[in-house]
């Protein structure tokens, strides 16, 4: 799958941010509808779909966006968006504050009840 990132805008501390995390095998082209649709109420956007492969890039790539003490809303498509959040919440160097979750295109039921209670609680 295309995993390149596409940066939006220039982010400045204070704003919140919107991380559209895809669905498995979704490209960049394909988020941009949900992007343009964030970026058109004036919102900075990243966009990325998680591959294990590159997921330490992601991560990277990610962390350079996002300002310190960032408010950041996650638009996480299906169980693979809903993985790459979970990757982003249990790095220990996290610097950014998650502010709320849209699960877009719900996880299959076979995903982890209990990462799926902490995203709904906002515990992660």
């Amino acid at each position: 799958p295309d995993v390149g990132l596409t940066k939006a805008d220039a982010p400045k501390p204070g704003e919140m941010h919107i991380l559209i995390l895809g669905w498995g095998g979704s490209t960049c082209s394909q988020l941009e509808v949900v992007q343009k649709w964030w970026q058109g109420r004036g919102f900075p956007t990243f966009t990325t779909t998680f591959c294990s492969k590159m997921i330490e890039k992601q991560l990277c790539d990610i962390k350079e966006f996002l300002p310190t003490g960032a408010d950041v809303l996650i638009h996480a498509f299906s169980n693979n968006g809903i993985y790459l959040l979970q990757s982003l919440c249990r790095d220990p160097e996290r610097s950014w504050r998650l502010a709320g979750v849209i699960v877009d295109s719900a996880p299959d039921v076979n995903i982890s009840p209990t990462l799926m209670r902490q995203v709904v609680n906002g515990c992660i």
